[in-house]
């Protein structure tokens, strides 16, 4: 369900570059409804994916080069 914040983010979604694997872990015994955990983790990874890209600090010379050797 987390994946869901791919196209809510990234727009082509489903490229190369996005990257397209998703890893979570839980620990403890708190009952919990499984749409809202996946709907919140979507809303999470979503934050994450704009954060990442507002505080990036790779030159795009570097970033273009390593889009081409793929």
């Amino acid at each position: 369900m987390a994946t869901n914040a791919y196209p809510r983010c990234i727009n082509p979604v489903g490229t190369l570059a996005d990257g397209d694997a998703v890893y979570a872990a839980s620990v403890g015994s708190h009952p919990a409804d499984l749409n809202m955990a996946g709907t919140l983790a979507a809303q999470v990874l979503a934050e994450a994916i704009h954060r990442a890209v507002t505080t990036a600090r790779i030159p795009e010379e570097e970033f273009l080069a390593n889009i081409a050797r793929k």
